[in-house]
């Protein structure tokens, strides 16, 4: 009996440091930083495996980290019956990333 390979994937994860807002399009910037950024609230729909709805949370941007690009990578898993053999092979470029 032997398994197959699986593409496997993991995330690039990113520290906000300043939030530019150009709300009316004069094109006027608004910089928040620092601890300012603990004023600033995100709202989303946190929907886990297996969710049918999901869940909504609020946050602030201070200690939040966000996702800034994909990396796929490939898990290799080889069984004899008696011994099995992992290997991985991870991509360092992420999906995304210029």
């Amino acid at each position: 009996m032997s398994y197959l390979t699986e593409l496997t994937r993991s995330v690039v994860l990113g520290d906000p440091l300043e939030v530019d807002i150009d709300a009316d399009g004069d094109n006027a910037a608004r910089y928040i930083t620092g601890a300012n950024l603990k004023r600033v609230k995100v709202n989303s729909a946190l929907r886990l495996s297996g969710d049918r709805n999901p869940k909504k949370k609020t946050k602030s941007l201070d200690n939040t980290h966000l996702v800034t690009g994909l990396i796929y990578g490939l898990v290799n898993v080889r069984a004899d019956g008696k011994r099995i053999l992992c290997a991985t092979m991870n991509k360092k470029t992420a999906i995304g990333d210029p």
